[in-house]
């Protein structure tokens, strides 16, 4: 095959152009992966009244808070408890919505440095539709900023911000009046 001068003036031009769509193909991508523009939510409510109760069993014990109908229950262990209503409905307004901050795509939940298998915390939420779901949180992450954890029975493993994390890891004791 002989190079003769249109040749060489098509593959150049074939190759402008090709090098134009990659350039304008990775433009629109930016420089983060694809993955660090999904968020992730555990909850995504459209308000804390969308909530009937949560469940959170820690080291320091385990309390069930329900909202209906406008009031607050809190059950200490089996004990009904005076619930401290302020602090339910904070944590209502904060978790109605709970996003993580990203999902770790080659971890699974069964390994152990993640701390799944034996969780700090195991939180059940549930809606006012009926929906529920459980989750775990692990160890806290090497920059300590963040806690692993998955959806009870999914190998999935995100990681959740320190700021809604220690939501479930503080004492139960503090969503209930001592009597």
């Amino acid at each position: 095959m002989r190079a003769t001068p249109k040749k060489i003036l098509m593959l150049a031009l074939v190759f402008a152009v090709s090098s134009a769509a990659v350039a304008w193909l990775n433009q629109a991508d930016g420089d983060q992966p694809a993955e660090s523009k999904t968020t992730y939510y555990f909850a995504n409510y459209d308000s804390a009244d969308d909530i009937l109760a949560v469940q959170i069993e820690n080291e320091g014990g385990n309390v069930t808070l329900i909202s209906s109908e406008g009031a607050y229950y809190a059950y200490l262990g089996e004990t009904e408890s005076v619930p401290a209503e302020a602090q339910i409905r904070e944590l209502f307004s904060k978790i109605y919505k709970l996003p993580l901050l990203s999902y770790l795509a080659d971890a699974v939940s069964s390994d152990p440095q993640y701390g799944l298998g034996e969780p700090l915390a195991e939180v059940y939420i549930q809606n006012q539709a009926g929906d529920a779901f459980m989750f775990h949180i692990g160890r806290a992450s090497p920059s300590r900023n963040a806690h692993y954890v998955c959806l009870a029975g999914d190998d999935r493993v995100f990681l959740m911000s320190r700021e809604y994390s220690e939501l479930f890891l503080s004492d139960p004791k503090q969503f209930v009046n001592s009597q």
